[in-house]
């Protein structure tokens, strides 16, 4: 596995402002998580500060992408997680958050585990349950972007 960076930390910190994009309650959303991987899986995931809800028209975008995804082809899955951090200064490590809640195939279920856990347990499922060995990279995640 090659070891990503970021190359541009000043574009890398730049806002995407969706000003003048909004009409009433509608405007456009952004994924803080995602990743899809081979054509087979797709994991979409949502951070927000301890507390607080994701707004309803964020849920029903990425439920919705989901739903799409895995009506799109056999052997396709998708997973939406909502991460939570605690309230804190400076940057945010999403591995060490917390899934609090995802939905996967149509379903909502509850989780207590950091969002590096539970993409091992989605890695681990893939290979066990969907003979999905290429995805047991899942379980071997590292930090090669910090060091």
């Amino acid at each position: 596995m090659t070891s990503r960076s970021i190359i541009n930390d000043k574009k890398f910190r730049q806002m995407h402002l969706f000003s003048g994009l909004q009409h009433e309650k509608k405007s456009p959303t952004d994924i803080d998580f995602c990743y899809e991987i081979d054509d087979k899986v797709l994991i979409l995931g949502e951070l927000k500060e301890e507390g607080k809800e994701v707004p309803t028209g964020q849920t029903l975008a990425f439920t919705r992408i989901c739903d799409a995804w895995e009506k799109s082809g056999v052997g396709k899955c998708a997973w939406y997680l909502e991460i939570q951090h605690p309230e804190q200064k400076g940057d945010i490590v999403v591995a060490n958050c917390n899934v609090v809640r995802y939905y996967y195939m149509g379903i909502w279920s509850k989780s207590n585990q950091t969002v590096i856990q539970f993409l091992e347990t989605i890695g681990k499922y893939m290979v066990h349950s969907m003979n999905e060995n290429k995805m047991f990279w899942l379980t071997k995640l590292e930090d090669k972007m910090n060091g």
